[in-house]
C-alpha cells in the first residue's frame, strides 16, 4: 500500500486519480439505499472526527467520505492509517456489498 503521507509537490495529481476511484465506489454504493449509506458514511467520518479533530480537515479521504470541499492549502494527508482507513472502509463495504 501507499504512504499516505508524501511531500506536498508529489501528492495532487496521484491523490485526486486515487480520491477520484473512491467517490466512484460510494456512489455505486450509495445509489440503492441513500439513507442507510449517508448514515454509514457519517457514522464512520463522525469516529473519525472524534479520534482525530481537526486532523480530519487535512486529509482528503476524509473530505471525499463527508461529500465536503477541502481547502487544498491545507491537505497534506491522503488517508488515516489501518483501521480507521478511509480507503479500507469503502473497499470493506464494496466486498460485504457484492460478496
Amino acid at each position: 500500500m501507499m504512504e499516505n503521507k508524501i511531500e506536498a509537490g508529489d501528492k495532487h495529481e496521484e491523490w485526486q486519480t486515487r480520491g477520484e476511484e473512491i467517490k466512484r465506489k460510494l456512489s455505486f454504493l450509495t445509489k440503492d439505499d441513500l439513507v442507510n449509506a449517508m448514515s454509514r458514511r457519517y457514522d464512520f467520518g463522525t469516529a473519525l472526527r472524534r479520534k482525530y479533530g481537526t486532523e480530519t480537515e487535512r486529509c482528503l479521504l476524509f473530505h471525499i467520505l463527508a461529500s465536503s470541499t477541502p481547502r487544498l492549502e491545507l491537505i497534506d494527508r491522503y488517508d488515516f492509517d489501518g483501521e480507521d482507513s478511509v480507503e479500507l472502509f469503502v473497499d470493506s463495504w464494496l466486498k460485504q456489498a457484492n460478496p
